[in-house]
């Protein structure tokens, strides 16, 4: 399905006159409604990619494919009777994917290569796919033992699990022009609205990309 989605937004580029296709990586994390104890909230990366265009006033609308997620990491050392010291380790990657769509305003428009324009903007997200992955170890004593596994999550599972199909939030940004097709940017995107009900309030995602004008 991703690569599907890949190659009919690479065709909306190749079609349309003045079309950018962007590509980039984004770490992400998110907000809680209860903090889980012991456990380290990290963030999770994954690569993003669409396409946009940019009017003569320089405002960039776009979609794109985009994820957002986080990961949770646990450790914990006790005593067993039979194994002596034992450690566990938990990592689970949560990844929820949207079909995007944003706009961008730049506050100092300049394709002179070199410059650089900040920019401000909104996106919303309308649930995709995902994914949840988990990893488990258990050493010491003599005590050696790994299981993972990882589940797909589709429009009715994540629907079962209380998740909004719709996520909306503010972008902030900057863009380094290095030619007049290709330009540089990092974004900050922030989330006001509340993915999972009673668990997930809200998602953040910093995400370098690169813009090419394909024509």
């Amino acid at each position: 399905m991703k690569k599907q989605l890949f190659l009919i937004l690479i065709s909306i580029a190749f079609i349309h006159s003045g079309t950018r296709v962007v590509a980039g990586y984004g770490m992400s994390t998110a907000s809680f409604e209860d903090e889980p104890e012991g456990v380290d909230i990290n963030y999770s990366g994954a690569l993003n990619f669409g396409v946009e265009q940019v009017s003569s006033t320089g405002g960039i609308t776009g979609i794109e494919y985009v994820s957002r997620g986080f990961k949770m990491e646990q450790e914990e050392s006790y005593y067993d009777w039979y194994y002596g010291d034992v450690t566990a380790k938990m990592e689970a990657d949560f990844v929820v994917n949207y079909l995007g769509a944003y706009y961008l305003h730049n506050l100092s428009q300049s394709n002179v290569p070199g410059s650089i324009s900040m920019m401000v903007g909104a996106e919303i997200g309308y649930f995709w796919e995902g994914e949840m992955s988990v990893t488990a170890e258990m050493s010491g004593g003599g005590y050696n033992y790994s299981d993972s596994y990882s589940s797909e999550i589709d429009g009715d599972d994540w629907e079962d699990m209380d998740g909004d199909m719709i996520d909306a939030g503010i972008l902030v940004g900057a863009s380094y022009n290095v030619n007049p097709q290709l330009s540089i940017r990092a974004t900050y995107y922030y989330g006001l609205t509340e993915p999972n009900e009673d668990f997930i309030t809200n998602w953040s995602t910093i995400n370098v990309a690169a813009a090419y004008a394909i024509n």
